[in-house]
């Protein structure tokens, strides 16, 4: 009879245990993806039919795969926002468009922004503005430099341009940051 054959149970005893050494080499524990040890033991030592025996051996895989192939892409997506981080860090004043930074990830602009939106909150645009924005801070703070030329250093060709976009962002102008005027409250 199916049930007094040993053969299919060291069949799953064997997936079971490389299921658990796959997952062991990547730091997850087997019951965070298939449940209770207790449980799987329990299914190979007493199935209940052939055909259960088939669907529940099925679904241990493609659970796995399912798992392990998230963890993957959560992986490589964390990857991609650290690394548009990084260049947006270095780069920050040379960068002329999103483009400048998804063409060397080989992702798409558009895909590139879902996925760091998902990561951080917010869009690859506005994070590089907040990077300029606080480097130019940065640079009123502890130099004399002018602010056209603290405009250049971060990346913007207009005073004009620099000046709408800091204000939008500070409250304030780079003169006004300058002086140390506090920020008004919008009413």
């Amino acid at each position: 009879a199916y049930t007094e054959d040993s053969s299919y149970k060291q069949f799953l005893f064997s997936v079971v245990s490389i299921l658990q050494m796959i997952l062991s080499e990547r730091n997850e524990r087997i019951e965070n993806v298939l449940g209770s040890e207790m449980d799987l033991w329990e299914k190979i030592l007493n199935p209940d039919n052939v055909l259960n025996v088939k669907q529940w051996f099925t679904d241990i895989i493609l659970e796995t795969t399912e798992y392990l192939s998230k963890k993957e892409d959560n992986n490589y997506y964390e990857k991609i926002v650290k690394r548009i981080k990084e260049i947006i860090e270095e780069e920050y004043a040379e960068i002329n468009n999103i483009m400048n930074i998804t063409e060397r990830l080989y992702v798409s602009k558009n895909h590139a922004n879902v996925i760091f939106k998902r990561y951080t909150g917010e869009n690859i645009f506005d994070y590089l503005i907040q990077t300029r924005i606080e480097r130019a801070k940065t640079l009123l703070d502890e130099s004399t430099d002018k602010i056209y030329e603290i405009a250049k250093k971060v990346g913007y060709k207009s005073n004009a341009y620099f000046t709408l976009v800091f204000k939008e962002y500070t409250g304030l102008t780079p003169k006004e940051y300058r002086l140390g005027v506090k920020p008004r409250k919008n009413e």
